[in-house]
């Protein structure tokens, strides 16, 4: 575990979990629901509910380097807790152009549906838009349709956001409420947008360093080019 991780101490054997696998080079990604069996200091050995993969669309290229002095990993990690976006925070937001969304649907047992997700969100600089200390607001493009993390907050309100910094490896996790535009004024303006995510902010922790591998970017992703076209 990265120390400072919020999660460091919560997971269990029998907890839900969520797992996204992305290769940024070729913009491959895989997804998973799952439970853990057993866990140590060192491994986490899940038994899986669902694999399954998805398309590439929205993901940004990217190459991708070692630290090299990758066990320093579980070093003790300056980290702020947070209570509100402002300052560095909301400028790192603002300037991403990717981050993760954690869901999950736990009111009905033994259903497909039942479980952890974890989803990639992707887009220009900009389209996660900082509205307030509390607030922010992204664009739901059209995807694989299969609604996994939609059908999670329908549900669900609750999600946990993750950005992580490729040229730095801070990571700022962030958790809270949100709502889905469905339709109207707010997502019209957003091109390619069919819906719109507003996110209020409960809790949130900020981990400088905290991943050993460093991202160059190589490329945006090629659906922009259509989006941008369609305006």
């Amino acid at each position: 575990m990265i120390d400072g991780d919020p999660l460091a101490h919560q997971l269990e054997p029998g907890s839900a979990v969520g797992v996204l696998g992305i290769e940024y080079e070729t913009r491959r990604r895989n997804r998973l629901t799952a439970r853990i069996e057993e866990m140590d200091d060192r491994k986490i050995r899940l038994s899986i509910d669902q694999t399954f993969g998805n398309c590439p669309q929205y993901i940004q290229a990217r190459g991708l380097s070692l630290l090299e002095q990758i066990d320093s990993v579980g070093d003790a990690r300056e980290s702020e807790n947070l209570d509100r976006i402002s300052g560095v925070i909301s400028e790192f937001v603002a300037q991403a152009d990717n981050f993760y969304i954690a869901s999950h649907h736990t009111e009905q047992v033994a259903v497909a549906s039942n479980g952890a997700d974890v989803s990639h969100r992707g887009g220009k600089p900009g389209f996660v838009e900082v509205l307030d200390e509390q607030t922010l607001q992204f664009p739901d493009y059209p995807g694989n349709n299969h609604f996994n993390t939609f059908g999670n907050l329908a549900l669900n309100p609750e999600a946990g956001l993750t950005f992580i910094d490729s040229s730095t490896g801070d990571i700022l996790f962030l958790t809270g409420d949100t709502e889905i535009i469905w339709q109207g004024p707010e997502v019209e303006r957003l091109v390619g947008a069919k819906r719109v995510v507003r996110f209020v902010l409960k809790h949130g922790r900020w981990v400088k360093a905290a991943v050993p591998i460093r991202w160059n970017f190589l490329n945006y992703s090629p659906r922009f080019a259509q989006i941008e076209d369609s305006q």
